[in-house]
C-alpha cells in the first residue's frame, strides 16, 4: 500500500487556523468598540462623519483580511481532508464513502450538513481500529467527541452567519445596526471556539498519521514474508 505524506498539509493548516484566530480577537475587539460607539450615538453622543467613517473602515479592513484568510483555510483543510481519507482507503476496503467525497461532500447543499462529518467521524473510527489491531491506540488521545462538538459549532457558526448577511442587507433603524452588532460579537466568539477546535481536531489526528505510515510498512512486511513463506 502506498500511503501519501500528510503532514505538511496538517502543519500548514494548523498555522493558518492559528492566524485566523489571532485576526477573530481583533475583529472582536473592533466589533465590540464600534458596538459601544453606536450605543453612544444612540444616547446622543455625536460623532463625525470622519471619525464614524474611520470606525468602520478599520473594522472593514479587519473582516475583509480574516475572511480571506478563511477562504485559504478552506481549500488547506480539504486538502489536508481528502488526502488524509485517501490514505485510510489504503489501509482498510469497504469505506462507506469515496476519496472524492471528502471533497465535494462540502460544497452540495443539505449534503453538506452531515456527509463531511460522518466521513470525518469514519476516519476517526477506522484509524482508531487499525491502532488498536497493531497496539498503538494508547499512544494516542484520539477522542470522537470532540468531532461532535467541532461540527455542532460549525452548522451553528454559519446559521449565524447567514443570519447576519441576511440582517445586515436590511439594517437601517440605529436600533437594528446595534442588535447586528450583538449578534456579530456572538458569531465572533463562536467563531474563535470553532476555530481552536478545528486545531484540536487536525493536531490529533496529524499526530497519528506517522504511526499509521509505520503500520502500513509493518502490514506490508508481513505480507511479503507471508508470500515468501508460502514460495519457500
Amino acid at each position: 500500500m502506498q500511503l501519501k505524506n500528510n503532514e505538511s498539509r496538517g502543519k500548514s493548516i494548523i498555522i493558518t487556523l492559528w492566524i485566523i484566530v489571532i485576526l477573530y480577537i481583533f475583529e472582536l475587539i473592533a466589533s465590540i468598540y464600534q458596538g459601544t460607539v453606536l450605543e453612544a450615538i444612540q444616547l446622543g453622543k455625536k460623532y463625525t462623519i470622519e471619525e464614524a467613517n474611520a470606525i468602520d473602515i478599520q473594522v472593514q479592513i479587519i473582516t475583509g483580511i480574516a475572511a480571506l484568510t478563511y477562504i485559504v483555510s478552506v481549500v488547506l483543510f480539504i486538502l489536508w481532508f481528502r488526502r488524509a481519507y485517501y490514505n485510510i482507503h489504503q489501509m482498510m476496503d469497504n469505506l462507506e464513502y469515496t476519496e472524492a467525497a471528502a471533497a465535494y461532500s462540502w460544497f452540495i447543499p443539505i449534503l453538506n450538513l452531515f456527509q463531511p462529518f460522518k466521513i470525518m467521524r469514519e476516519l476517526y473510527k477506522q484509524t482508531i481500529k487499525i491502532l488498536e489491531n497493531h497496539n498503538r491506540l494508547t499512544l494516542f488521545n484520539l477522542n470522537t467527541k470532540a468531532l461532535a462538538w467541532w461540527w455542532a459549532l460549525w452548522i451553528i457558526s454559519n446559521v449565524i452567519g447567514n443570519i447576519i448577511f441576511r440582517f445586515n442587507d436590511n439594517t437601517i433603524s440605529l436600533s437594528e445596526m446595534l442588535a447586528m452588532h450583538n449578534l456579530k460579537i456572538v458569531y465572533d466568539f463562536m467563531n474563535i471556539g470553532l476555530t481552536l477546535i478545528t486545531i484540536k481536531v487536525v493536531r490529533d489526528y496529524t499526530k497519528v498519521e506517522n504511526t499509521l505510515h509505520e503500520v502500513s510498512y509493518e502490514i506490508d512486511n508481513d505480507a511479503d514474508n507471508l508470500s515468501h513463506h508460502l514460495v519457500d
